[in-house]
């Protein structure tokens, strides 16, 4: 919930940014750190799994 309050907040700035750079490196940062954070997961779940076996 906290995640999705912080996502509302980022797209609520965005919209009231009237500069489009501004808004575009955020959205870039954002989507950088949202990949980052999904491959980290997935590679820890591959490497619990293996430990698993």
């Amino acid at each position: 919930n906290n995640s999705k309050n912080a996502f509302l907040r980022l797209i609520k700035s965005l919209q009231n940014s009237s500069c489009f750079w501004k808004s575009f490196w955020i959205f870039l940062g954002f989507t950088v750190v949202l990949i980052a954070t999904i491959a980290t997961s997935i590679y820890v779940t591959k490497s619990i799994i293996q430990k698993n076996r």
